[in-house]
């Protein structure tokens, strides 16, 4: 946990109290447990203990970024100008420089868990739900990761965000509740 990590604040707003949860450009982030979180690209979340950055590659640029599709195909290769292509995705899990681990996302529906039989991105962990949690994308072509009723849940990186009357959130290792009484 940084020395200053976070804030709450109370604000008022049309006369009624709202409470704002808010990072402080933390070296590890301010995460905030969900049920289901639009996903934009570069944004991080927790699936257990693991942090992953999620990554969308546009039309422009899903073959210029063949490594992380898994190397360019024949077919992909013969693709025209005017073909369009659907945004691919990669989850990463950081590490040291050249070793961060790249999962390529082929599919508009993926399941993340610790179980192979019914995820095809396994997180062999402990504390990762058989089935923890489902990346899909909808017909807008948006990105969402929606926790599977997992134990331990999925975690959304905020800047800032409202509070409402409870949640939970995460500064560092330590997770803390939140409820207005």
């Amino acid at each position: 946990m940084s020395g200053r990590h976070a804030e709450i604040q109370r604000v008022s707003e049309h006369g009624r109290f709202s409470w704002y949860l808010h990072d402080l450009e933390s070296t590890n982030g301010t995460f905030v447990r969900t049920a289901v979180a639009l996903l934009k690209s570069n944004q991080e979340c927790l699936i257990g203990p693991r942090r992953l950055r999620f990554e969308i590659f546009g039309a422009n640029d899903a073959l210029s970024n063949a490594n992380v599709l898994g190397g360019a195909t024949r077919k992909a290769q013969q693709l025209s100008a005017a073909t369009p292509l659907l945004p691919m995705a990669s989850l990463v899990e950081p590490g040291a420089p050249g070793c961060e681990r790249r999962i390529a996302v082929n599919s508009s529906a993926t399941w993340l868990g610790r179980d192979p039989r019914l995820c095809s991105i396994v997180i062999d962990d402990p504390m990762v739900s058989p089935r923890n949690a489902r990346l899909h994308r909808d017909r807008q072509n948006r990105w969402f990761l929606t926790n599977a009723k997992s134990v331990n849940g999925v975690w959304l990186r905020i800047k800032r965000i409202d509070l409402g009357t409870s949640a939970q959130f995460q500064l560092g290792e330590q997770r803390f509740s939140f409820r207005v009484s």
